[in-house]
């Protein structure tokens, strides 16, 4: 299966003909997209690429990013994707296997799409070194990892097995030309594009993007489109939560990266509708959410049910969590996904077969309703006294303060009576509560050997383009 074919049916279904993708600035309707999609192929043919040219592409939210994107996955062009970078040169961030990077003139103001192509950019990689395996059949999409837990990854990713995701996730969420769908999340992150963009587009579903998203931003932009669905962060759902005043009734509301406390996940769906977890990775696409008809007790609690093809087991995890029944590493198998990791100049690093397992570095526990609960990281945590310390397990015990939104266990090298010491960094939004507080609370909630030696209180943290909180990052300051 291919876009190219899939994008034209759009355009040719009466039914979906009139539906509009748009950023709020630009916008055009589905029957448009044949025609925007030739211009962009005739500027492209008078550069004459050869067919295995990889295109870095790092642009915003914005509908000319939308539209070049869709135009390279319909003709079936290499591309790496990378959100625009707000201060350093797009060329440290772009692979060496990319041969150029290409962008929009920002000279010129693009009041409309009759002018796109002409303001489409090239520039050359100067030092392009390409070893990517040949013949490159198809293209390929590369994306980066996080890098949430340590060093990012380049991901290779078949068009085909994008689709076969993407055909999951309108199935899983019903979307349909009915919905008004919202996006404020990046659509150069698995998630965006894989979940929100591209589902949304191909059932037919009215899109609006939203770039550099703040909740005044975004409020203002609700009451203008009246979205029935939207794929947030769940640092966007709590903003929502906090600073929206007014209740509205969503069909769909989809959360991804860290999971939300249950009582705010609860408190969201009463005021705002549908609320599902999303679990996935840049690696395996969209592999777990929740059924919009479950109850919000199962939705809050889990990170879903697998999506269809998605197969799980759970691998044995050390001595020491032997108290936790059903307790394990979890691994997960599915063909439709990435096909290796490679380096900066293409060169394959792990190349992986469809019937392979994947390690999340996830501990979970599947239940019998076939719902999977996520219990933290596996990798991270430290013995201390002869017991072993799951960070997972402090910060959530942590969070369960009300005034605590997230909390992040870290250690350093430094030794303690207990052993390696600790550090707590608890996000406090309204700085209600002292880090002194927490500590002493910690006495309550945990084990001796497991308080953290010391707790520093935070109005925000650092975050990851994906929503995710930059552990890394954090974990620096240690």
């Amino acid at each position: 299966m291919t876009f190219g074919p899939l994008f034209n049916q759009l355009a040719n279904n009466p039914a979906f003909q009139n539906q509009t993708l748009s950023d709020g600035q630009l916008s055009c309707r589905y029957a448009e997209l044949p025609a925007l999609l030739t211009q962009i192929d005739e500027f492209f043919k008078t550069q004459d690429f050869p067919l295995d040219t990889c295109f870095a592409l790092n642009f915003d939210n914005h509908l000319p990013a939308a539209l070049v994107l869709l135009y390279l996955l319909a003709h079936e062009r290499s591309v790496f994707l990378a959100p625009k970078p707000q201060k350093l040169d797009p060329l440290s961030l772009t692979p060496n296997f990319c041969h150029y990077i290409l962008s929009l003139n920002t000279d010129k103001k693009l009041d409309t799409l009759d002018s796109l192509a002409g303001s489409l950019q090239f520039q050359a990689h100067p030092h392009y070194q390409d070893k990517r395996q040949r013949p490159i059949v198809g293209g390929r999409l590369y994306l980066k990892t996080s890098g949430s837990m340590g060093v990012s990854k380049i991901v290779e990713h078949e068009f085909s097995a994008l689709a076969s995701n993407v055909q999951n996730c309108v199935a899983r969420f019903r979307l349909s030309p009915a919905d008004r769908v919202l996006i404020p999340v990046p659509i150069f992150h698995m998630y965006g594009l894989g979940a929100g963009l591209l589902p949304a587009l191909l059932a037919g579903a009215h899109i609006e993007l939203l770039d550099k998203t703040n909740i005044l931003k975004y409020i203002q932009v609700e009451k203008r489109f009246n979205p029935s669905a939207a794929f947030l962060t769940p640092t966007l759902c709590t903003m929502l939560l906090q600073g929206k005043r007014s209740d509205r009734a969503y069909r769909l509301v989809v959360s991804a990266g860290d999971k939300l406390k249950p009582e705010v996940f609860k408190d969201f769906a009463k005021r705002f509708g549908g609320l599902v977890n999303l679990y996935g990775s840049t690696e395996l696409g969209a592999l777990m959410t929740s059924d919009l008809d479950d109850e919000i007790d199962t939705r809050a609690a889990y990170a879903g049910k697998p999506m269809p093809g998605v197969k799980l087991k759970l691998d044995s995890v050390d001595q020491n969590l032997g108290n936790a029944e059903g307790v394990g590493e979890l691994n997960l198998q599915y063909a439709h996904s990435f096909s290796q990791y490679v380096d900066a100049t293409g060169a394959t690093l792990v190349t992986r077969h469809p019937t392979d397992w994947f390690a999340t570095g996830d501990l979970a526990r599947q239940h019998d309703s076939g719902y999977v609960e996520l219990l933290g990281r596996s990798g991270l945590s430290v013995n201390r006294r002869g017991y072993l310390v799951m960070f997972s397990d402090v910060e959530q015990r942590v969070e369960s303060l009300e005034a605590v939104e997230k909390a992040v266990l870290s250690s350093s090298q430094e030794d303690t009576q207990q052993g390696q010491r600790l550090i707590l960094f608890c996000l406090v939004p309204n700085a209600n509560l002292s880090a002194e507080d927490i500590r002493q609370t910690c006495f309550e909630k945990l084990p001796n050997y497991a308080v953290p030696d010391e707790v520093r209180v935070f109005t925000e943290f650092p975050l990851l383009p994906s929503g995710k909180v930059d552990r890394r990052t954090l974990s620096e300051q240690v």
